[in-house]
């Protein structure tokens, strides 16, 4: 009995070493598709093709990206998405804060627009738009 509390003992020490120890990676949210980034948009996509749109922050500088206040906001057509954040941390220090918006059936046939809106700290620091023809 005592062998076996030692054997348990022992194997939870490990893992425990092995969770501290090895850097953790991003939460690895799926992409689907193609990513159509605000920053340099195509001009045209498929329509009813999955793509994605993933923004967010580096959290390097001591950039406070475990402020719940901070955080990316998407709009398409003018409907807020509802992102999964994909939080890389490594070594209990975060590195980047990633909001992912998956589309998985496309949009259908036509002009999409899209906003994108960063805050910092609750503070609105940056704006963009884009226009997307999506084609049957």
């Amino acid at each position: 009995m005592r062998s076996i509390k030692l054997l348990a003992s022992a194997l939870g020490l490990c893992l425990a070493l092995l969770a501290i120890a090895a850097p953790a990676g991003a939460n690895d949210v799926p992409r689907t598709g193609d990513k159509i980034s605000l920053f340099s948009p195509p001009s045209t996509h498929p329509a009813d093709t999955a793509f994605f749109v993933a923004d967010g922050f580096s959290c390097e500088n001591d950039f406070p990206c475990l402020d719940p206040t901070t955080r990316f906001v998407l709009y398409v057509d003018g409907v807020q998405t509802r992102p999964i954040l994909d939080l890389e941390i490594d070594h209990g220090v975060p590195v980047s804060e990633i909001y992912v918006s998956n589309f998985r059936f496309g949009l259908p046939p036509g002009l999409h627009t899209f906003h994108g809106e960063w805050y910092a700290q609750g503070v609105l620091v940056l704006v963009r738009d884009a226009a997307v023809q999506f084609t049957p």
